[in-house]
Parts: C-alpha cells; sequence; structure tokens
C-alpha cells in the first residue's frame, strides 16, 4: 500500500512537470533586462547541464559588457574572464528589480596587471590625503576589506608635505601648543604620535629645583619664549651689571650658556669667547 502511495505522488509531479514545465523548474522571476527570454530556458540552460559561460557570451560581448552603463568610471575588464564562470560573480531569478544582481565580487578572477593597479578600475579617492600619496593602494589596503587593517606609511607622502602635518591634521588646541605652528617633528615622529619625543634636556635640565610647571618659565604658555625672573632672587640689571664684568653683553637667551641649575655645568661651557680653564682661573683670582 505505501508503495502504490509512492507511486501515485510521482506520477502526479511527472504529470505536473509535462503539463506545467515553466511553473513547475522556474525558480523565480528573470530580473527585467531578461524578460525577453522569459520562458526559454534553454536561452540560458542545457537541460541537466547548468549554465556555461558560451551562453552568456552569445549575448553579452566581453568587449561591450559596462559600455552602456551610466557610470563613466566602470572599466572594461570581462575581457581578462574568460576562464572564470559568470555565475561566480553573476546571477538571476531574484526578481524583476532585484536590491542585488551580483554575488560578492571575488578579486582573484582579476588579471594580476588589473590587481595591482586598483585605479584602473576604482576611482582614486580625492580628499586632501589621497592626492598626494606616491604609493600604490595595496601598501595601506586589501582586496578582502578595504578599511580593515590598513597600515598607513607616512612615507608614501610626497616629500614636500611630508613634514606639513597641519595639510592632513588639525592641530591641537591645547595652551601646550598654540605657539607652535607646523614644526609637529621636533616632538612627535610619524610612527609613533604618543609618546612625544621632546627632550627638554637638551635645552634646559629640569632638576629639582627648576621641575616646576611650564607657565613658570613659558609666561602665559607661549612656549617659544622664557624668562628665569619668574622665580630668581636676582634682578635683571644686577644680571647684566655682573655679565658685563665678563664681557656679556646679551643675556636674554640665559638657557644658551646656562643648562641647568648645575654650578659646573655652567662653567664648563664657553662663555663669550672664555674657555673652562680662563673662568676657573677667574674663580682662583676671586678666592684670594
Amino acid at each position: 500500500m505505501k508503495k502504490l502511495y509512492i507511486l501515485g505522488i510521482l506520477i502526479a509531479i511527472i504529470w505536473l512537470m509535462i503539463r506545467f514545465p515553466y511553473a513547475m523548474s522556474n525558480p523565480g522571476d528573470l530580473s527585467a533586462g531578461h524578460t525577453d527570454i522569459n520562458k526559454k530556458c534553454e536561452s540560458c540552460h542545457h537541460y541537466f547541464g547548468g549554465i556555461p559561460n558560451s551562453k552568456c557570451i552569445a549575448c553579452h560581448k566581453l568587449a561591450g559588457i559596462g559600455k552602456d552603463t551610466a557610470d563613466p568610471q566602470k572599466i572594461l575588464f570581462h575581457e581578462g574572464l574568460g576562464a572564470h564562470s559568470c555565475l561566480s560573480c553573476h546571477t538571476d531569478h531574484k526578481g524583476v528589480n532585484p536590491a542585488m544582481a551580483t554575488g560578492q565580487f571575488n578579486h582573484s578572477v582579476i588579471t594580476s596587471s588589473l590587481l595591482n593597479t586598483c585605479t584602473s578600475c576604482h576611482k582614486q579617492p580625492g580628499d586632501s590625503l589621497h592626492n598626494h600619496l606616491t604609493a600604490a593602494c595595496g601598501n595601506c589596503h586589501n582586496t578582502n576589506n578595504w578599511k580593515s587593517g590598513a597600515s598607513f606609511d607616512h612615507n608614501m607622502i610626497e616629500p614636500s608635505i611630508r613634514n606639513e602635518c597641519q595639510s592632513c591634521h588639525k592641530p591641537p588646541v591645547d595652551n601646550y601648543h598654540q605657539s607652535i605652528t607646523n614644526n609637529c617633528q621636533k616632538c612627535h615622529t610619524t610612527g609613533k604620535w604618543v609618546p612625544s619625543t621632546f627632550e627638554h634636556s637638551a635645552y634646559f635640565r629640569l632638576d629639582k629645583d627648576h621641575n616646576v610647571s611650564c607657565n613658570t618659565c613659558h609666561t602665559n604658555n607661549v612656549l617659544t619664549s622664557y624668562t628665569c625672573y619668574g622665580c630668581h632672587e636676582h634682578t635683571e640689571s644686577r644680571m647684566l651689571e655682573k655679565h658685563n664684568e665678563e664681557g656679556i653683553y646679551t643675556i636674554t637667551k640665559c638657557a644658551s650658556c646656562h643648562k641647568s641649575a648645575d654650578e659646573h655645568d655652567i662653567r664648563g661651557r664657553e662663555n663669550n669667547g672664555r674657555n673652562k680653564d680662563e673662568s676657573k682661573k677667574k674663580e682662583d683670582d676671586d678666592d684670594d
């Protein structure tokens, strides 16, 4: 009894396929561009043989694919894809106006010459950064995920603007940076922005007596200038008098001679033509 029941179902299915072949085998409506071959399955399909490329290019010539697109930036590259199945990217029976007429594109199907020249298919971004890059897109991006894993290298920027950080980056607005104008490389590097590489000891060593807030020496947080009279008991007139005795008549740049509060550090430097030995002899004379 069970066998007769199954046999009856098979006979009914076969009858329906013969009576209504299109309705029984059609997986969905064709796209608007293929409505002229609706119900003409053999236009694309080999019976029990799939969809060979020859069926597609019988209507779609490889040299002409993309010529009628509304986007003039699209490049004709299908001629180099003859060895790949059209179905690897394209599909149908998804409705008259499907939201996606193609599957996910795999860059591995295109030739190496196109793969290494992204702008042969894609329009180069027109932002201020990309307009000044000298290297290939592949140095930052990959074809699997354009934004993910990008590793930007500042050496790819044209040398003429490589050190002009503000051409791409907005300068900091804190008090510390207000007086600094486009010389970021004195403290920072393109390899690692934080922490900075500024070494205050190269200008003046901040020892226990001078480890104070920036505003103590750089009044109003103007870092391009400094004064030593913010906390020292001596006056400018007194210091000028003492320096004049040594033949030093300009004392506006204290740190050019005084690199720290260390007395020996001061006397070990040349001061307006007086070397270390002369300074030591002057000290001995004073002691006598």
